[in-house]
């Protein structure tokens, strides 16, 4: 069951594999019988004929039945201890309630060069009936016959069971409208008469993304596609994933006028955070794309904070593509988001890392321009909270940063300021690992920068004294190695030997 999620991918692409190869499949418990506390002997009506042999592995899963609420979800993990023709038996050991329909999920070998739609629902035990209560398909026919042919003759069969209840309804005069989607207001009977197999394998794919709902179920076809079709905007994350990521601005537009009350911030976020994931590995395209989305439905939600962050991470994006033009104007948007959504932090970190940029195309001025924004910003954020960490540290690194570009420019006595400014902040808070990288920076200026070798020995003894007291032994060399290069820069070589 673990590895069952992987049919959704091959469901989506179409699967023509023809070597055997061993796939979850799901058979229902037929009878239980009590073995002790706790204990229950489970059987099913499958067995050696499926592949199943004894000492093989399983799970069981409760179904949503009887008195259980919420999902299917995994009871234990079995081992068949017979597996006969038509029945195989395995001891369950559980606290939970074990009813019949509850399902068994064994791997088991699979020889089929085209797996259809119908394999995947029997594959989770998902089962509609025809008006006589009779399934429209059967794990057996499943497992000999899947192909395209049984594919087309169940689709078809299933439409026009939908064709023939729309001319019903029609026929009765039924009035029920659609309530919501892109067929909102229409008949319910128009809609059930022009279904085509599309409608029908749409529906159907939405019940295998809603498995851990209906795994193990058998549900009347007819009524309940025209529940769903009623409700008009029944739709999962994953189907709306498929109408979002990677379409124009004109059919997100539509799409959202059919289905705004079932998009959550929740969701989008969860497909920002997928953007992450595919920019670390260096999928920008595919991250583009979901960002796009984010952006769009982030601005239609008014989620203004979660809208700096999406179009934050465009700017990351463009930067990681070494695009510092094109990342600037984002890191714009963003900080412009984080003002209006009242985040003096967000807007700093784009502030920030904004200069940054401009200093990748070597405009100091708007570099420099916008580490004072951010100097400013991560004042006031520090101010308020100077215990945190993360304000001691990122002011720091913006002091820094102006430091440096004032190194750029020659500035000793500015950067020597920020420098100041910024051990102050670090000794205040008693943040001495702050402090001591400091230290090193300001003893790399005077030493390489300003030929001050004597005062660069200075900071550096001091740094190298806070590095001992951490016992960062790696630092604690390169510092000495940085004095005595300097001891020798003043001809005092026994210094620099010692």
């Amino acid at each position: 069951m673990r590895f069952l999620l992987f049919l959704f991918a091959l469901l989506l692409s179409g699967s023509a594999v023809a070597q055997s190869e061993e796939m979850w499949f799901a058979f229902p418990i037929v009878s239980i019988e009590n073995k002790g506390t706790n204990k229950y002997l489970v059987t099913i009506n499958y067995g050696s004929e499926v592949g199943l042999k004894k000492g093989g592995s399983g799970e069981v899963w409760a179904t949503l039945q009887q008195q259980r609420k919420g999902e299917a979800h995994y009871l234990n993990s079995i081992t068949f201890q017979d597996a006969g023709v038509k029945k195989a038996t395995a001891l369950l050991e559980t606290k939970e309630p074990i009813y019949v329909g509850d399902l068994v999920f064994a791997q088991i070998p699979v020889n089929l060069k085209f797996k259809s739609t119908y394999f995947y629902l029997a594959s989770y035990g998902i089962f509609f009936t025809d008006e006589n209560g009779k399934p429209y398909y059967s794990i057996e026919e499943i497992l000999k016959s899947d192909g395209y042919r049984l594919r087309t003759e169940k689709f078809v069969k299933m439409q026009m069971a939908l064709n023939a209840e729309g001319q019903r309804l029609k026929a009765a005069n039924n009035t029920d409208r659609v309530k919501e989607g892109p067929q909102k207001g229409m008949l319910l009977h128009e809609a059930l008469e022009k279904s085509d197999t599309l409608t029908v394998w749409t529906y159907l794919y939405h019940a295998i993304i809603l498995y851990t709902n209906n795994a193990g179920l058998s549900q009347p076809w007819v009524k309940s596609f025209s529940e769903y079709a009623l409700d008009g905007d029944r739709i999962t994350a994953t189907e709306l994933r498929s109408l979002f990521i990677g379409a124009t601005a004109e059919k997100m537009e539509a799409s959202y006028t059919h289905y705004k009350r079932r998009i959550t911030k929740s969701m989008v976020n969860d497909w920002y955070k997928e953007a992450q994931d595919q920019r670390k590995a260096q999928q920008y395209a595919e991250a583009r794309k979901i960002l796009d989305a984010c952006m769009f439905l982030g601005a239609k939600l008014n989620d203004t904070y979660n809208e700096a962050l999406y179009h934050y991470e465009v700017a990351l994006l463009e930067e990681a593509q070494n695009q510092y033009e094109h990342a600037i104007l984002w890191y714009e948007k963003a900080a412009e988001k984080f003002k209006a959504a009242a985040s003096e932090y967000g807007e700093g970190f784009a502030r920030h890392y904004m200069a940054l940029a401009y200093l990748e195309i070597g405009q100091q001025t708007k570099a420099e321009e916008n580490l004072l924004l951010a100097k400013d910003l991560r004042t006031k954020m520090f101010s308020s909270d100077r215990e945190s960490k993360s304000y001691q540290n990122e002011l720091n690194a913006t002091l820094k940063e102006l430091a440096k570009l004032n190194r750029l420019k020659k500035d000793f006595k500015k950067a020597l300021e920020y420098y100041d400014e910024a051990l102050g902040i670090a000794r205040s808070v008693d943040n001495v690992d702050s402090e001591g990288d400091l230290l090193w920076s300001m003893g790399f200026m005077y030493s390489d920068e300003m030929d001050k070798p004597r005062d660069g020995i200075t900071s550096y003894d001091r740094a190298f004294k806070i590095y001992t007291a951490l016992r960062d032994t790696a630092s604690m060399i390169d510092l000495k190695r940085n004095m005595a290069i300097n001891f020798n820069k003043m001809k005092e070589a026994s210094k620099a030997k010692a």
